[in-house]
């Protein structure tokens, strides 16, 4: 909470923050698409890798 963003990054940050907190509302549930949209704009690519437990 006392961390500093860039000014660039402050609405993106924000903006995820508010969504994330509204996945816990059935209404609102939190997708594969809505993790991988944030993800996309901190930046980043999920990626999904099945493992076989044997």
């Amino acid at each position: 909470m006392e961390g500093a963003y860039e000014d660039d990054q402050f609405h993106t940050v924000r903006n995820i923050l508010a969504r994330l907190g509204l996945a816990d509302v059935k209404t609102f549930g939190l997708e594969y698409q809505d993790c991988e949209a944030i993800m996309q704009q901190l930046g980043y690519t999920l990626e999904v890798k099945a493992l076989s437990v044997a």
